[in-house]
């Protein structure tokens, strides 16, 4: 059942070519066993997907949290549109508070940024985290190959996913911009789960960074 929830389509399509079998052989011999067999397979695909929508499971709740913080990664700088600046005055840069608060919403008390082998703890996290992002802006962000590990009886989690990303981020009041290449880069996070079906991130790690990636810049 559990898996059943993770990935319908392999039952779909094994339960569905019984289907067509069923209506095939039900139209060439009129038996009635082939009419039960192919209403019995369609009913079943039916509870396959019902089983889905209902059902959310440990992976999608971990993936769901995934998408989120990148999601308010992208929001706390937005980019400007042309209307938003004149050719004269260069406009002030002012971070979104929300995004912040819904990023470190999913974030444990006591989560970790691990780089390069050096972990940094708690408070020191966000703080690094939020002077990383709220100098820069991304154009685009786009995350992929999402990865999801849930240990059933440790209710820890791991995902891991790479992003594509371009923008441009200040430092020392110079403005750089910076574009991922082809390979993007590849990002782990370690959750656990804090109350039933709550997952948050205790652990953010830059598996590998592009050159000309804004962190630690």
């Amino acid at each position: 059942m559990h898996y059943l929830a993770e990935d319908p389509w392999p039952a779909t399509f094994v339960l569905s070519v019984v289907a067509v079998g069923s209506w095939i052989s039900l139209r060439a011999t009129q038996q009635g066993k082939y009419l039960i067999i192919g209403v019995v397979a369609t009913g079943l695909i039916g509870l396959a997907w019902l089983i889905e929508f209902v059902w959310v499971t440990d992976a999608e709740r971990v993936e769901a949290v995934t998408y989120d913080v990148v999601q308010a990664v992208r929001e706390i700088n937005p980019p400007r549109g042309l209307d938003d600046e004149t050719v004269d005055e260069r406009p002030t840069r002012t971070s979104n508070a929300q995004a912040f608060e819904r990023l470190f919403s999913h974030l444990t008390p006591d989560a970790q940024f691990d780089a390069a082998g050096f972990a940094v703890p708690g408070a020191f996290a966000r703080a690094v985290v939020k002077s990383q992002l709220e100098n820069t802006t991304f154009e685009f962000i786009k995350m992929s190959k999402v990865q999801v590990q849930v240990g059933e009886q440790s209710r820890t989690a791991r995902a891991r996913f790479i992003v594509h990303a371009g923008g441009t981020t200040e430092r020392g009041g110079t403005s750089l911009n910076f574009l991922t290449d082809g390979a993007g880069s590849e990002w782990e996070f370690g959750l656990r789960e804090t109350e039933k079906g709550t997952w948050k991130i205790d652990r953010i790690t830059p598996v590998r960074l592009p050159g000309g990636s804004p962190i630690f810049r």
